[in-house]
């Protein structure tokens, strides 16, 4: 066992559970490998033979392994960075920064994945906690996929915790904002980010499901609702269930796997999705008829199980009112912000001020655009240029898709009011 091929060694003690210490091992090329302890006479003998340990596309950070300051670690378009001034800042291939742990100013910390489950940034004393997951797993790991989002698993291989996506749907895993559409034969494709500019903007389109039709499938919705770094389709039926069909990070009709049902009822509501508590989960937002805002905190689990009781967050946010409401991080702070449109056309940015005790509260709205005219514009916020930040796109009434940027607004192309867009 060279160290040129394995890097890292180290232990997490008992994994397999059968009272006998195990053995990992992170190779030059980041795959993740096991031996299981094998005692005699009541100690560790030897060990199995090895084996992969999970098959998780990416850089896999295994438990008691530290990123010291300046180190850095990548995949595919994606790097997780310990910089020298304290931040743990994940980037795009590009250099632009997608997530953060905004702990700069603290030179010389660094980062571990604990024993115990919890990602944690240490000062430079090694002792003082600056930022954690707040993940208590023993047996978890990381893994920084090649998109760019960094995921905690449990043992077994469940998400416990993600940097967020919402504002970067990618179906393929390329690291490019691609855009999902519905046409009006109940078929749904994928158009891929490419990463360049204009009508060059998204690739040719690809099939990834039918049976969308819209009489029976009412709504249908883009997001990491499962945590586990890849885009899901969320879907909503006539009669109110909620359905998750997963993301595999595949193309084509293998891009998601078989549906599962989240919840029953959920008729009569305007739904959104993203991190708004800070947990590291993705939430669900709902408006109901009445015009107040609620929240559906992810807890972690799946299935019927994944949604937890919901909170009250806001009202006055009337349908006639405020025509449309979108949820993702619009100021940078890495944090899920609301965008509301008025039947005025303006567009209001909510921003979210969660503390980090997870106490959700969002401040004083401000006006962020003008002349979003309802009928006229269909507003939607994402990276629909996949620089790490999230801008507004607009679809006219005439099939136009623009594209907003700090350099002014460019066309994306042209035909799109054939479909249901989905951002």
């Amino acid at each position: 066992m060279t160290q040129a091929a394995y890097p890292q060694v180290g232990s997490a003690g008992d994994v397999n559970g059968d009272g006998v210490p195990d053995l990992w091992s992170r190779l030059a090329d980041n795959t993740m490998v096991g031996w299981n302890g094998v005692a005699s006479a009541g100690t560790t003998a030897s060990f199995s033979a090895r084996y992969e340990i999970d098959g998780v596309p990416g850089s896999k950070i295994a438990a008691g392994t530290t990123l010291a300051s300046g180190q850095e670690l990548t995949s595919g378009s994606s790097k997780l960075v310990m910089q020298t001034d304290g931040n743990l800042v994940l980037y795009t291939k590009d250099g632009k920064p997608l997530w953060a742990t905004g702990t700069g100013n603290n030179p010389g910390a660094r980062a571990r994945m604990q024993s115990d489950g919890n990602l944690v940034v240490y000062a430079a004393n090694g002792t003082t906690a600056l930022w954690s997951s707040k993940t208590t797993v023993p047996h978890s790991y990381a893994v920084l996929h090649p998109r760019g989002v960094l995921v905690l698993y449990n043992g077994s291989g469940q998400s416990l915790w993600s940097s967020g996506s919402q504002s970067r749907p990618d179906y393929n895993g390329d690291g490019y904002t691609d855009v999902l559409a519905r046409d009006p034969n109940g078929d749904v494709w994928v158009y891929p980010g490419t990463g360049r500019t204009g009508t060059s903007t998204l690739g040719s389109s690809y099939l990834v499901g039918t049976g969308f039709w819209r009489d029976s499938w009412t709504h249908v919705y883009s997001t990491d609702l499962n945590n586990d770094g890849r885009t899901d389709i969320v879907a909503r039926t006539k009669e109110g269930e909620l359905h998750l069909f997963p993301g595999t990070g595949g193309t084509g009709t293998d891009s998601f796997s078989d549906r599962y049902l989240i919840g029953v009822g959920w008729n009569g509501y305007d739904l959104g999705f993203g991190d708004i508590n800070g947990d590291g989960r993705t939430d669900v937002i709902a408006r109901d008829g009445g015009g107040d805002l609620w929240v559906h905190p992810h807890k972690g689990g799946s299935g019927t199980s994944t949604l937890g009781e919901r909170i009250f967050i806001g009202n006055g946010f009337w349908p006639g009112g405020w025509e449309t409401l979108r949820f993702a991080d619009v100021n940078g702070d890495y944090k899920t912000d609301i965008v509301g449109r008025t039947d005025q056309g303006e567009l209001h940015l909510f921003p979210n001020s969660t503390d980090k005790n997870g106490t959700i509260s969002f401040g004083g709205r401000s006006v962020v655009g003008t002349g979003w005219w309802p009928g006229q514009w269909n507003p939607h916020v994402t990276d629909l240029n996949s620089d790490g930040a999230a801008e507004q796109v607009g679809i006219l009434n005439n099939g136009e898709m623009y594209d907003y940027l700090p350099t002014g607004r460019t066309l994306i192309g042209v035909g799109w009011n054939y479909y249901d867009v989905i951002l």
